[in-house]
């Protein structure tokens, strides 16, 4: 996160990394925060449909809504772009 979020052509980036890891760090401590490994696959998940994949730049924030949930979580997101159609059930955990 702190890679993606700190690139400042990211879309509403806060800043670079030395901005990013101390809004960051106040999240992670938040009571309700929860690590999630990723131990998934964008090509091995029959919930994501590759076909609506069409550009690089979609890639993580839609294996982090596919992430999410296959957890029953929910994907916060700044990214207006992210087609929350593209993983089955991605409409109710995006945010």
């Amino acid at each position: 996160m702190l890679r993606i979020l700190g690139q400042l052509r990211y879309p509403n980036s806060p800043g670079p990394p030395a901005v990013v890891a101390p809004l960051i760090a106040a999240l992670i401590r938040h009571p309700q925060h929860q690590f999630w490994p990723d131990g998934l696959s964008l090509l091995n998940q029959s919930g994501v449909d590759s076909s609506r994949l069409l550009e690089a730049r979609q890639l993580t924030d839609t294996y982090l809504l596919a992430l999410a949930v296959h957890h029953d979580g929910r994907l916060v997101s700044f990214d207006r772009r992210l087609s929350c159609g593209t993983v089955a059930g991605g409409r109710d955990a995006c945010c």
